[in-house]
């Protein structure tokens, strides 16, 4: 009968002993700190995209805030004044005339077509 060897002791035997090197199957500190650095990162760069966006769509707002005040006060044919801004330019006039003490002469033309000259009705105006 052929002995069998004994197997115990390959099993039981301190992994120094072994003929197979040991194995250190921790990572490194730096390789567990990659993944909270990139995320780091990552949420840095979408910060930074988000706030540029941001910061252009309010300059984009306020480009149209002012286009749409300067429209709302002169007329569209003419980019002239409007009533509105005229009243707004009017009642400025009057407070600063109260605040100097000087004054402010307001007229009306009743007949405004009337008044206007051929040259302009030729031209257009």
């Amino acid at each position: 009968m052929i002995p069998f060897p004994d197997l115990s002791r390959l099993f039981t035997a301190d992994l120094q002993e072994q003929a197979f090197p040991a194995y250190d199957l921790r990572l490194p500190a730096a390789v567990l700190v990659m993944p909270s650095w990139i995320g780091s990162l990552s949420l840095l760069t979408m910060l930074l995209v988000s706030s540029t966006l941001e910061a252009r769509m309010r300059a984009s707002l306020r480009r149209t805030k002012g286009e749409l005040q300067k429209r709302s006060a002169t007329d569209a044919l003419t980019d002239l004044p409007n009533r509105m801004m005229f009243e707004g330019a009017l009642a400025d006039a009057v407070r600063h005339a109260d605040e100097t003490g000087r004054r402010v002469m307001e007229f009306h033309e009743s007949r405004f077509a009337d008044s206007r000259s051929p040259v302009h009705l030729a031209a257009g105006a």
